[in-house]
């Protein structure tokens, strides 16, 4: 796993504060993500974004909500903080990792946490990824579709 890329500070542009992003394809679901955060405010910034890329969003406050919304399938992706209450990102990871019907669930870890000590633990793991925060709109919609693997189809014009 690569060491997260300094992000740098957003300069309130508009182009960086709502992302232009393609709307999805009428012959194509929207794919699903789970956001996981503590902050309401993170989650809905995440959702907005997210949403405006063309992709179905769900919430969790915590690793254990989120470990209960996944057991309703569906879920193609989880945006997910490492510091929350009840259960922290690290634990949640843990126990999809071991459990053979979300083992390969792609998560995308949002942390402030971007000391190699913190991250240790993550490199090398399997459809894990971490970036730093604060995260821009376009990295995060780049982070998702990589994770993803899925790419809104151009159309001729």
């Amino acid at each position: 796993m690569k060491k997260p890329a300094s992000i740098p500070e957003p300069t309130g542009r508009a182009s960086e504060v709502v992302p232009s992003a393609p709307a999805v394809p009428s012959d194509r679901p929207a794919k699903t993500i789970l956001v996981v955060d503590d902050f309401v405010g993170v989650r809905m910034y995440h959702v907005s974004l997210l949403s405006r890329g063309g992709y179905r969003c769900e919430t969790a406050s915590d690793g254990s909500e989120a470990l209960l919304r996944l057991g309703t399938g569906g879920v193609d992706l989880v945006l997910l903080d490492l510091h929350m209450p009840t259960m922290a990102g690290g634990e949640f990871i843990r126990r999809i990792r071991s459990d053979p019907a979300h083992a390969a669930l792609p998560v995308l870890v949002i942390t402030s946490e971007t000391a190699p000590g913190e991250l240790r633990g993550y490199e090398g793991m399997d459809s894990v990824s971490v970036l730093g925060k604060p995260v821009l709109p376009k990295v995060l919609l780049e982070g998702v579709r990589r994770m993803i693997r899925w790419r809104p189809t151009r159309h001729a014009t």
